[in-house]
């Protein structure tokens, strides 16, 4: 996500802006496994509250984010600067670079502050092979294309292609069937379902 951001900032093309954004893509994606690392630092009964807390912290950039945002991306227009996003000290690259500045106090307050056990004495007697045989490989890719096919289908639908077009039907049919064969294939399963909290009827 850092890289991203440094990217991002320093973008002087389409082409890096594409590779910025992929890379905060990917940063957001383990960054929110926030939960776990706050579960391991409160106790069980805090839990809830500690996870609704963290989840709350965004809730200023939801809300403000697109306001601002605008108006950086305005600032570096060029009637305003030279259009690059160079004026106003970097119309629409504050952007990134708010987010560089996160991603350090971030990394710094995890390298410093974050001491989780370790995984000998979490798994006592078991090694990462073991843990990684007994993971539901094929349970995990099936629930991932599924709800992939199925997003991609909806975020282009009414916007990038109309929603009877093939473009949408397409991936909108094929994430649904994909997602079906998973339950299917969770039920027959021996082994625990690979997301037990859809086998204990929460749905």
């Amino acid at each position: 996500s850092l890289a991203g951001c440094v990217l991002g900032g320093t973008a002087r093309g389409p082409a890096q802006l594409v590779a910025a954004n992929g890379c905060s893509g990917l940063g957001a994606a383990g960054q929110l496994s926030f939960g776990i690392v706050v579960g391991e630092l409160v106790p069980n009964r805090m839990r809830g509250p500690a996870v609704s807390l963290v989840f709350l912290s965004s809730l200023p950039f939801a809300v403000f984010g697109p306001v601002v945002a605008r108006s950086l991306i305005l600032a570096g227009e060029p009637e305003r600067g030279d259009g690059d996003g160079s004026s106003w000290g970097g119309g629409w690259r504050w952007s990134y670079y708010m987010g560089a500045a996160l991603n350090v106090t971030s990394l710094v307050l995890y390298l410093f502050l974050y001491h989780p056990p370790s995984f000998s004495q979490l798994h006592v007697g078991r090694t990462r092979l073991q843990q990684a045989r007994e993971l539901d490989w094929v349970g995990i890719f099936l629930f991932v294309v599924g709800c992939v096919l199925f997003l991609v289908g909806v975020s282009w639908g009414g916007s990038t292609y109309p929603w009877g077009s093939a473009q949408v039907l397409c991936p909108l049919l094929a994430g649904i069937a994909v997602v079906v064969v998973f339950f299917v294939w969770g039920k027959q399963r021996e082994r625990p379902h690979p997301l037990p909290f859809l086998s204990q009827g929460t749905f």
